[in-house]
């Protein structure tokens, strides 16, 4: 016969071994599992629609990881700018070799920009023969006289003075500028009597003015021949002179002008 001792070893022994050996034993097992379940790290799965979520969670850490694979992970990028609507020789668009900006524009650094005003000096606007500036009168032989002025774009300056003939006269009347770029020198006459005849010296040209005045006009210098108003009137005239910059651009310049 069994005795109650051993019967409770035994029991205690079945607990310690994890068996199940009789009701108690069963309730022992059952509790143990219970409190390992508690203890143990509980994993869940849920999932959504496009995007699945592991969530694992211990007793004293938590880590959660998230896959969104349907996601966009990329942005459209911006669409570059292109010089279409920007033509070439406009403000703030590209300038290039013959392709000249717009009045009032400079190129720099390849594009195109709006400059400072240009400063007039007194005496402007004399873009016609009209209001030509008046400069001091020569006589044949005498030294040159210089005056100076300011070119804004392709601009015209004019200016006027009268030229008195001599006995002893020797040479043409003739100009000359001096500028950082070319600029189209022209001198135009008006007999005090009689009709206005002109000759012209290489490499100058024979043209007439707006105003209808027969002169001669040249690259950065003219040069005239003679001026002839015919036999017994003598040769003295009022000479009108104009300088024409070629390119669009503020230009200062100085003219040197003799009769």
């Amino acid at each position: 016969m069994v005795s109650s001792r051993s019967l409770q070893w035994w029991s205690c022994s079945c607990l310690l071994l994890g068996l199940a050996c009789g009701p108690e034993g069963v309730k022992a097992i059952e509790e143990t599992d219970t409190d390992t379940e508690t203890d143990t790290d509980a994993e869940t799965e849920s999932t959504t629609s496009g995007s699945t979520t592991f969530t694992t969670a211990g007793p004293t850490t938590g880590l959660t990881t998230a896959n969104t694979s349907d996601a966009d992970e990329t942005a459209e990028p911006p669409s570059a700018s292109t010089t279409d609507d920007c033509p070439v020789g406009t403000e703030n668009c590209l300038c290039d070799v013959g392709a000249a900006c717009e009045d009032g524009l400079s190129c720099e650094d390849g594009i195109c920009v709006s400059g400072p005003p240009c400063a007039q000096p007194e005496g402007e606007p004399n873009g016609d023969e009209a209001s030509a500036v008046e400069l001091a009168d020569l006589g044949c032989g005498d030294p040159p006289e210089t005056t100076s002025g300011v070119l804004d774009g392709v601009d015209a300056d004019w200016y006027t003075f009268h030229g008195s003939a001599g006995i002893a006269c020797f040479g043409g009347p003739s100009a000359q500028v001096t500028a950082d770029a070319d600029v189209v020198l022209c001198m135009y006459f008006e007999c005090d009597e009689g009709n206005t005849m002109v000759q012209c010296s290489p490499p100058s040209n024979p043209s007439d003015s707006p105003d209808g005045r027969s002169g001669c006009c040249g690259t950065n210098g003219v040069e005239v021949g003679s001026v002839d108003c015919g036999f017994g009137n003598g040769d003295s005239a009022q000479v009108f002179v104009r300088a024409t910059a070629v390119d669009a651009a503020c230009m200062a310049y100085e003219l040197e002008y003799e009769f």
